[in-house]
C-alpha cells in the first residue's frame, strides 16, 4: 500500500493570510524570477496525483473542466470510500471535501486568491484522485492515473505519495521512470521516514530519473515558540511569524537516502515544514501542513 506524506496538520485559518507563503517565495527566489522574467506557469499543464481537489475554492476559480478553468483536467479513480483494498467507485469529477491533502498540494503549485499565490499561479492543472477519504492507495491505481495524466498532455506530474523504503524496480517507480523518457517531468515526495534510518526513500520517488524532493526548514514559521523542532500553536488566534532556529536544515522527518538501489536520493530539498496552503472549504479553507508532500509540489 502507498500512503500520502504528511507529518502534521496545524489549526486552520479561514482567510488567506499569506505572509509565510511570500516569505518562502522570497527565500527561494520564486518572487524574483516572477518579477524579472514574468514566470507564472502560464501555458504549462501540471498534473497532480493525489486525493483530489476542492476546485470550488476561490484559489482555483470555482470551476472544473470548462474553458479557462484552472482545474481543466482530472478524474476520480476511486471514490470517497476507497481505502486501498476495496473496490474503487470512479467518477468523472475529482472533487474532494473529506481528505484535503490534494487541495493543499494544488494550492502550493498554482493557487491564486488575493495575496495567496502558489509557485506557478498561472499554470493549468489536471487532478487525478487516487485516494478517498483515507490516506491510502495502491500501485495499480497510481499507474492508471499516470496514464491518464499523460493522455491529457501534462508536462509535469507531482506525486506526493510514498511507500517507505522502495526499490527503483517497484512497479510505480518503474512506470514513473518510463514517463520521464516520454518527456514528462515526474516530481515525487521522498517520504517522511527520516527519524527511522537511512535508505528510507519511498517509491515512486526511487525511480532513477524521478525528481525526488526532501523537506527543508523554512526561515520562519507560525507559532509562539518551539518545543525542540516543533512550533508551538494552540489556536488560530495566537499565530505569529517567528524565526525558525532550524532554518535551511533538512527537516527531521524528511526521508534520507540513498535508495535501496544506491540511487543518490533525494535529488534536492524544498520548503516542506509548516507550509500554509489551501484546504477544502468545509474543512477550513486554509491549513498549515508539514511533510515532503508539501516540498514536492514546491518543485513541481
Amino acid at each position: 500500500m502507498i500512503q500520502d506524506s504528511v507529518v502534521d496538520v496545524k489549526p486552520r485559518q479561514s482567510t488567506a493570510n499569506a505572509e509565510l507563503v511570500q516569505i518562502n517565495h522570497n527565500h527561494t527566489g520564486v518572487n524574483a524570477l516572477a518579477s524579472a522574467y514574468g514566470l507564472t506557469g502560464a501555458g504549462v499543464k501540471i498534473g497532480i496525483i493525489d486525493s483530489g481537489i476542492d476546485y470550488t475554492h476561490p484559489a482555483f476559480g470555482n470551476c472544473f473542466n470548462t474553458t479557462n478553468c484552472k482545474v481543466r483536467y482530472g478524474y476520480d479513480l476511486v471514490g470517497d470510500a476507497f481505502n486501498g483494498y476495496n473496490t474503487p467507485q470512479p467518477k468523472a469529477n475529482p472533487l474532494d471535501t473529506c481528505n484535503g491533502h490534494g487541495t493543499h498540494v494544488a494550492g502550493i503549485i498554482a493557487g491564486n486568491c488575493g495575496n495567496f499565490k502558489g509557485v506557478a499561479p498561472g499554470a493549468t492543472l489536471g487532478v487525478y484522485r487516487v485516494m478517498g477519504c483515507s490516506t491510502t492507495t495502491n500501485s495499480a491505481i497510481l499507474i492508471k492515473a499516470l496514464q491518464m495524466a499523460y493522455l491529457d498532455g501534462m508536462k509535469v506530474i507531482n506525486i506526493s505519495i510514498a511507500a517507505p523504503s522502495g526499490f527503483n524496480s517497484d512497479i510505480d517507480a518503474f512506470c514513473s521512470d518510463y514517463m520521464t523518457i516520454m518527456g514528462i517531468a515526474i516530481v515525487a515526495a521522498a517520504g517522511n521516514e527520516g527519524q527511522r534510518s537511512f535508505w528510507m526513500t519511498g517509491s515512486p520517488a526511487t525511480g532513477r530519473s524521478v525528481i525526488t524532493v526532501g523537506s527543508m526548514e523554512p526561515p520562519t514559521v507560525y507559532g509562539y515558540g518551539f518545543a525542540g523542532w516543533i512550533p508551538l500553536i494552540t489556536s488560530t488566534d495566537n499565530y505569529q511569524v517567528i524565526d525558525n532556529p532550524k532554518a535551511n536544515q533538512v527537516s527531521f522527518f524528511s526521508s534520507r537516502g540513498p535508495g535501496l538501489g544506491m540511487e543518490m536520493k533525494p535529488t534536492l530539498v524544498a520548503p516542506g515544514s509548516n507550509v500554509y496552503s489551501t484546504y477544502p472549504i468545509n474543512l477550513g479553507s486554509y491549513a498549515i501542513l508539514s511533510g515532503t508532500s508539501m516540498a514536492s509540489p514546491y518543485v513541481a
